[in-house]
């Protein structure tokens, strides 16, 4: 059709720019070619993927998006008096002297305590062998929150990636065990992190290789810079948390299946007694009367594991039930009465394994 036309027309020769153009494009959309415009096109397309892919990734970025600016409106449009912010050497560092007010003064003095503190922080993150940059930031985050909540949102907002989140729980575990006393504001921390399983497992983990370093089993740690000597203090600390942890249900008593009870290290076993006391004495925590049930609950756990069940009747008979760290006379009787309950529960749940073979 076209070629009839342009011959009626008087040739190509004959025809406007325009026209020629038009024919052109008109050959080029029957023939599926691609002209240079939508070649461009293809390109930004290109761009346009990528950049997606690129967004896309920015929820996993471990950033603080949240800081706010330290300048506002006022300050951009007055920046020709106050310092162009936008070229180097010539930043907005805030308002001048003459125009503060006692008001500001009081807030400067609060920012250079705010950051003294960070800073005596970051000094005492070092003392405690916080030697990478997640970990320095998970102490300073712990440490200077308000209570154990405000910790725990503070750490959400740091924003960690799933390899980073797993320093959490050595963090705490350093902390509490740095303590003179136990400190359960650790404890409190740990218990809202443990709703996640994958850092419930991290704990657990963490149990384990504190049992390689009391000397239980022939493996290395690999977490090589915390191989120093773990004095009484770090144990008692340690244990009290952890066994606050099992009582809450965050961990349980198959935590201790990789152990043989009944022949142990002087430390593991000091540990061991430590755990199983607070765990019996924080089951009773909120009952007004003896709770077997709850007892019996706890004790349930390790029902899928022979050998536990085996070196746990052992220690508590050989240790717990003669303990002398209860506490007061009501606490000692407390473990006594708990520690006869278990026994017996685990007797019916050996009974039961040997029904069944």
């Amino acid at each position: 059709m076209l070629r009839p036309a342009i011959t009626s027309a008087g040739g190509e020769e004959n025809m406007s720019v325009r026209t020629k153009f038009m024919i052109e494009t008109i050959n080029d959309l029957k023939n599926n070619k691609m002209r240079t415009g939508q070649a461009a096109s293809a390109v930004n397309s290109e761009h346009t993927i990528r950049m997606k892919k690129t967004l896309g990734t920015l929820n996993t970025r471990s950033i603080k998006a949240s800081e706010p600016l330290r300048m506002g409106l006022k300050d951009i449009k007055d920046s020709d008096k106050k310092g162009k912010w936008w070229l180097v050497g010539a930043s907005w560092a805030g308002n001048s002297t003459n125009d503060k007010t006692p008001g500001d003064s009081h807030i400067s003095n609060t920012a250079q305590v705010e950051d003294s503190g960070t800073s005596d922080l970051l000094v005492l993150a070092r003392e405690q062998r916080m030697n990478t940059d997640v970990r320095r930031a998970i102490f300073i985050t712990i440490m200077s929150a308000t209570d154990f909540q405000d910790a725990y949102l503070k750490l959400l907002k740091l924003k960690l990636k799933k390899v980073q989140e797993y320093e959490i729980p050595k963090v705490l575990i350093r902390c509490s065990g740095a303590e003179k006393s136990y400190n359960p504001y650790y404890t409190l921390i740990a218990k809202k992190t443990c709703g996640d399983r994958r850092l419930k497992t991290a704990f657990q983990f963490c149990l384990w290789d504190l049992f390689k370093k009391l000397g239980e089993g022939d493996e290395d740690v690999d977490d090589v810079d915390e191989d120093e000597e773990i004095d009484m203090r770090h144990i008692v600390n340690l244990a009290k948390m952890f066994g606050n942890l099992i009582a809450e249900n965050c961990l349980n008593l198959t935590a201790l299946k990789n152990l043989n009870l009944a022949y142990l290290q002087p430390k593991t076993k000091t540990f061991i007694e430590v755990l199983l006391v607070t765990v019996l004495l924080q089951s009773q925590k909120s009952a007004k009367g003896n709770d077997e049930q709850a007892v019996i609950s706890l004790i349930s756990k390790v029902k899928d594991t022979p050998s536990l069940i085996t070196g746990l009747q052992y220690f508590l008979r050989k240790v717990v039930g003669k303990t002398d760290i209860a506490g007061g006379k009501e606490q000692k009787l407390t473990v006594k009465w708990a520690c006869k309950v278990a026994r017996e529960a685990l007797e019916a749940m050996a009974a039961m394994d040997t029904v069944k073979f």
